[in-house]
């Protein structure tokens, strides 16, 4: 498969406004960057192929070659995609203590992973304000640091590229449907490197259908809290029909159709 450069990359994808803003063409080169959600080309270059091009989720995805990359199966269509069984899970006290949101589980198996050497290292997503940024973390007992739904754009598979560059070989990896995608891109090996291997250890997909725009989120909450003390994002079960966002322990609650137009 043909595999093209960053020229074809912001013609086809930044210049079509179809970049979701996983950052799987940042943390490669000095040529893009990401800020508050938002991807961008800060210098030309002509090389005519590259990762930047071959790791985005939006530039072509052959379902068939990357689930026999990683399954080795064929992609099934299924939409729950493939799959061994399927649980429903809640951490346990003895996991630690947290922000967590809906049960935990991802923070308690990544802490898990790191406690028992499945990962060297995890890609994680923590916040600075309503800014959602990828961190970079080894320390098992800091994982629940970064835990509860984020919904807005992380550049996450830029987190994982540094730590690849940094020499990680096992890293522990969590993002939603758009990240993993890059990731089995990336794990594909799409620019057939001869020395290639493999430095993911665990990844975990989570469920998404959408993503706040940092910048819409951040005019319509400056004046109603604190937004650099940002702790928790939610939406309750229906019928309820707002987004609660926590600050300094005061709850912001939102209708939807104010969060609605914001949504990317």
């Amino acid at each position: 498969m043909q595999v093209f450069g960053p020229k074809e990359l912001q013609a086809d994808v930044l210049q079509k406004n179809l970049c979701i803003g996983c950052g799987a063409c940042v943390s490669l080169c000095p040529y893009f960057k990401t800020h508050k959600g938002k991807t961008a080309a800060m210098f030309q270059c002509t090389r005519e192929s590259g990762r930047c091009n071959a790791f985005c989720p939006k530039t072509g995805v052959d379902l068939d070659l990357l689930s026999a990359s990683i399954f080795n199966s064929k992609y099934s269509g299924d939409s729950i995609g493939n799959y061994k069984s399927v649980y429903v899970s809640q951490k346990s006290s003895s996991a630690g203590e947290g922000n967590v949101q809906n049960g935990g589980t991802v923070s308690a198996l990544m802490k898990f992973a790191l406690k028992s050497g499945a990962v060297d290292s995890a890609v994680l997503t923590g916040r600075k304000g309503a800014v959602s940024l990828p961190e970079i973390v080894t320390d098992p007992e800091k994982v629940f640091n970064y835990a509860s739904s984020k919904y807005s754009t992380s550049p996450v598979v830029a987190g994982f590229n540094r730590a690849a560059e940094s020499g990680y070989a096992k890293i522990g990896f969590v993002g939603t449907p758009c990240a993993v995608t890059a990731m089995a891109k990336i794990r594909s090996n799409p620019t057939d490197i001869e020395d290639f291997r493999d430095k993911t250890g665990i990844v975990v997909g989570l469920f998404c259908t959408w993503a706040l725009d940092t910048r819409g989120v951040e005019k319509i909450l400056k004046d109603k809290l604190d937004l650099d003390s940002l702790q928790r994002v939610d939406i309750p079960p229906p019928p309820v029909d707002v987004m609660i966002f926590t600050s300094n322990r005061r709850d912001v609650m939102l209708p939807l159709n104010e969060i609605r137009p914001v949504m990317t």
